[in-house]
């Protein structure tokens, strides 16, 4: 099969709905190699190793995949932007794979672009949403991550997410709703009620604050953490706070 643009958009085609069996025995040269190749790797068979990529429309796609299937997702990742970044050659599974390699190897930087890029599309903001939004987090994106969480809020809904949108409200100085939320999520994860008086929780937390000094310098567990960031929170102190729920979201 000659490279003609007829012939590579109906490889593509195929390619794209995942229809690999389809290029299978195909004869090609050029452009059309290339996608039969990337067809055959997704059936399981090496790529030539004689095949010419440098300068082909899919040489970006076609290492990315490569080391993709190699288990090299943080070159995967770089190799599949550079395609869905710069290239006109769309399919949703392709996508889907960046985004597990880019999750799989915390590159937050080409996986908030290209979620950037991507949601703006019909059918793709909700897709996103988590992508984005744990991305523009991760790079301290927290005007961007709590747009994107109030956009999605239906779905962004795990315990996960709610803390990480009060660690960014902390950090954008929304003390009162990170407060507000905060105590709702110490509620639902340690089962004790709250009191949003602050003054019966002053009283509650009085002990903990006046060991606030001692308490910054030791290793604390998840639990400790918790108690001692809630103690800062209640003591104004949202600087040591959002450093203490810093950890815990990492961990």
């Amino acid at each position: 099969m000659p490279t003609t643009v007829a012939n590579i958009i109906s490889l593509w085609e195929k390619y794209a709905k995942e229809d690999f069996h389809e290029l299978s025995g195909v004869s090609a040269d050029g452009e059309a190699r290339v996608l039969c190749a990337l067809a055959g790797l997704e059936r399981g068979e090496p790529m030539p190793p004689e095949l010419a990529l440098d300068g082909s429309t899919f040489e970006n796609l076609a290492r990315g995949m490569e080391a993709y299937h190699a288990g090299d997702y943080s070159q995967a990742t770089a190799l599949l932007y550079a395609h869905l970044h710069e290239k006109e050659y769309f399919s949703e599974w392709i996508l889907d794979r960046f985004l597990r390699c880019a999750e799989a190897s915390a590159n937050y930087k080409e996986l908030y672009t290209i979620a950037s890029k991507y949601s703006s599309w019909p059918g793709y903001q909700e897709k996103l949403a988590g992508p984005l939004f744990y991305s523009a987090h991760a790079l301290g994106n927290h005007a961007r991550a709590l747009k994107t969480f109030e956009e999605h809020h239906r779905i962004l809904s795990t315990t996960d997410v709610l803390f990480k949108v009060a660690c960014s409200l902390i950090a954008l100085k929304e003390y009162r709703r990170a407060e507000a939320l905060l105590l709702k999520l110490y509620q639902k994860i340690t089962g004790r009620s709250y009191d949003p008086d602050f003054k019966a929780l002053e009283s509650t937390y009085a002990p903990l604050i006046a060991r606030l000094p001692d308490l910054m310098k030791k290793q604390l567990s998840p639990k400790e953490s918790w108690q001692v960031g809630m103690a800062c929170i209640v003591n104004r102190d949202y600087d040591k706070a959002l450093s203490i729920f810093k950890t815990l979201v990492a961990a």
